[in-house]
Parts: structure tokens; sequence; C-alpha cells
């Protein structure tokens, strides 16, 4: 969520990036509320979120009860436009999730030595 809310306040938002966060952890638990209501949260263009139940049938409604569900299920279903934009995209070659990390940890490790000089430098 941080990552996003940076991506998001970097695109000349006159919103901070602690700004945005704070509207999408509101935003997560909204979309918990309603979903826990039995409601499907329809976010235009994105698509929406919905439940799904896994468990144990019974023979007739009378017989059915929430004992037989194992598993609340949380899906999303992007809209067709969404869809149909992912389908035209060009693919390219990005580093697999432990080469991302090795190079986010050595930013990092680059910004931590930066600030360490800065204020030797003082």
């Amino acid at each position: 969520m941080e990552q996003i809310a940076h991506h998001i306040a970097s695109h000349n938002s006159v919103f901070s990036a602690g700004t945005v966060i704070g509207l999408l952890t509101d935003f997560e638990k909204c979309v918990v509320e309603q979903l826990k209501n039995g409601n499907r949260v329809d976010l235009g263009e994105l698509g929406a979120f919905f439940v799904t139940l896994r468990g144990r049938g019974a023979a007739t409604s009378e017989e059915f009860s929430k004992d037989l569900i194992d598993h609340i299920n949380v899906r999303w279903r992007c809209s067709k436009s969404m869809d149909v934009a992912m389908q035209r995209t060009p693919l390219r070659e990005v580093p697999n999730r432990a080469e991302q990390r090795k190079a986010k940890k050595k930013a990092m490790e680059e910004v931590t030595q930066a600030v360490g000089e800065s204020k030797r430098k003082k």
C-alpha cells in the first residue's frame, strides 16, 4: 500500500503519500465492511470485489447452515475495459521478485549512506 501511495502522490497529486495511505487504509476498511454485509463492491472501470463461499452442500435450503461453510473467498474481477487494456499491453521482461528485493535493499542502503554522509558534512 505504501508503494502505490507514493506512486499516486508522485503524479503531481495535491495529496501527500501519507494522506493517500490514510485514504487507502480507510478504503480497505470500507471494502471489508461492505463485503461482510454481503455487498458486492463495484469500482467502475477498475472492476469489483465480491465474496464466494467454499464448503459442503445440503440437499435442501432448510438443511443448509453456516456450519457447512469452510472458507470465505474474497474475489476480484477486473472490468472489461481494464482487461482489454491489459491484453493490449506489450510484454517486457522484468526482474523476478528476489532480484527486485535485492535492488530495493541496495537502493535503501545507498539512501541511508547518503543521508549519513550529508549529516557528517554539517
